[in-house]
């Protein structure tokens, strides 16, 4: 059947969810303020933020738990907005969680990250649409726009918080933490201290 033939249907729903998907090794600024661009835009009820407990140091040093702590205690995201997922890109839990197959889902990527699900007839961009294909059917593409947080001129990622962190300069991990985080957390700093090598 041809996607658009649903319109036509009595499947289409207004209800959605939002989920933000991703390794988060660590989660920082630039993810929260993806949250926050999330939250304004669909309801805070809405989005959800999914990722995995695979740890596979030095990429992946960070297991769910961890991650979640990190989240909750620097952004203060509510506990049960943050879901561990097997594979970010095919949340299944979170809909087990809902138990509601009559829900649409949008999948909230950067635009890197948004080529892995470009393949196939599943996905398809997210347009701004009021109504929904139920998530057995198909799922929408948002793609955030790219946040800009700098620390020493450089765009704040995973990858420059775990080199830093594995580098001698402590004085830089704390100015790096403290440009990161907006607040100061000596058990969380402490986390990264110990799980980045």
């Amino acid at each position: 059947m041809r996607f658009f033939d649903y319109y036509l249907k009595e499947e289409v729903t207004d209800n959605f969810i939002v989920i933000y998907s991703g390794r988060f090794q660590p989660f920082h600024s630039n993810h929260y303020q993806c949250y926050l661009d999330l939250v304004r835009k669909f309801d805070k009820d809405k989005v959800y933020i999914a990722t995995s407990d695979k740890v596979e140091p030095p990429l992946n040093p960070f297991s769910f738990d961890e991650k979640k702590r990190i989240i909750v205690t620097m952004f203060e995201i509510p506990e049960d907005k943050i879901v561990q997922v097997k594979n970010p890109y095919k949340p299944s839990e979170v809909f087990e969680k809902l138990n509601d197959k009559n829900v649409g889902y949008i999948s909230a990527l950067g635009k890197k990250d948004s080529e892995r699900l470009s393949s196939g007839d599943y996905f398809v961009p997210y347009g701004g649409d009021k109504k929904f294909y139920p998530y057995t059917e198909h799922g929408y593409v948002y793609i955030m726009p790219e946040k800009q947080v700098t620390f020493d001129g450089k765009i704040i990622t995973g990858s420059l918080i775990r080199k830093t962190f594995t580098g001698i300069d402590e004085d830089k991990k704390r100015r790096l933490f403290d440009s990161v985080y907006p607040k100061f957390d000596k058990d969380i700093f402490d986390l990264m201290i110990n799980k980045i090598r």
